[in-house]
């Protein structure tokens, strides 16, 4: 709605808007319809600038911006031909419902922000993005948000120097988009279901 553009045009301009980005693993490629299943917030897992992302973060935002979260391309937002896709549904995970391989390199996860994705397979920007995927050749994703809600704790890094962490405890989601290099290494890609390539 033109309420939101407003809304995120001032966070933007005002540096409010931020990006988190995460890795991903492909786990699984199933060629027929265009969707994308992956996980692109990781709970737990504390990222590169000293932000860790707590479960029921995202359990507002779901319900309340349901329909207005856009897949964009690398978060690209002065084009309406950057939206590639579409959320089927997005749901908060909990860490026993991660995938084993994610719990092996990442044991301090503690839940994900689970995604299934259409994508536009009759645009070349979707089509291209979706091929992307399929390959291998992108596999980190990475979520626009502003943070609603937050706290900072002290922890020791594997360095042993006592640093800040900014505990993000509720997060409003714009978007989530598929991008070159991320900040948090523990996202995946699920499934990928399309054409053959």
């Amino acid at each position: 709605t033109e309420r939101d553009q407003q809304l995120y045009n001032r966070l933007k301009n005002e540096g409010k808007l931020e990006h988190k980005d995460f890795p991903a693993f492909v786990v699984n490629i199933d060629a027929a319809l265009g969707q994308v299943e992956a996980i692109v917030s990781v709970m737990g897992v504390r990222d590169m600038v000293d932000d860790v992302i707590h479960p029921g973060a995202y359990v507002k935002t779901i319900t309340e911006r349901a329909g207005k979260i856009r897949v964009l391309d690398n978060h690209r937002t002065d084009s309406a031909m950057a939206a590639v896709g579409r959320p089927i549904q997005v749901k908060e995970l909990r860490r026993n419902e991660l995938p084993a391989k994610l719990l092996a390199e990442y044991p301090e996860a503690t839940g994900g922000l689970w995604t299934l994705s259409q994508f536009d397979m009759d645009t070349p920007e979707g089509s291209g993005l979706f091929k992307r995927l399929v390959s291998g050749t992108l596999n980190e994703w990475s979520i626009g948000f502003d943070v609603l809600e937050w706290d900072k704790s002290k922890t020791v890094n594997s360095e042993g120097q006592t640093i800040f962490v900014r505990n993000i405890r509720q997060i409003r989601l714009w978007e989530y988009s598929v991008v070159l290099w991320g900040a948090n290494q523990a996202t995946m890609t699920v499934d990928a279901k399309g054409a053959p390539t």
